[in-house]
């Protein structure tokens, strides 16, 4: 890239392969994201089924886990399947990206 004195841009590369660096940078962004969330829904479900709270089970000194809580599951289950189903997707764009990625490679694009 060039800018001349005059404030005129200039690319010398072909904007097919800028666009798809950046393409790669934000598959990496969602990627890891998607990996985050994971890790981080994985841990809270794990905490959930072991962690007990509040003695309101009938006929019994039991403590109730958190994941008898509707609640709780309300709100860990939508944030563990958006996961999956992010890591599922970018694995599939990455694919895509992989195959664009050769046609580069061999000035087919």
């Amino acid at each position: 890239m060039n800018i001349t004195k005059n404030g005129d841009f200039k690319m010398k590369a072909n904007p097919k392969i800028i666009y798809q660096i950046m393409v790669q940078t934000r598959i990496g962004i969602v990627t890891g994201a998607a990996s985050i969330l994971h890790k981080a829904a994985c841990i809270a479900t794990r905490y959930a089924a072991c962690r007990r709270q509040f003695a309101t089970i009938k006929g019994s000194d039991d403590e109730r886990k958190l994941l008898d809580y509707q609640l709780h599951m309300d709100t860990l289950a939508p944030n563990l399947s958006n996961a999956v189903v992010l890591q599922l997707v970018m694995s599939d764009v990455a694919d895509l990206e992989s195959q664009s990625q050769k046609e580069v490679a061999n000035n087919s694009f």
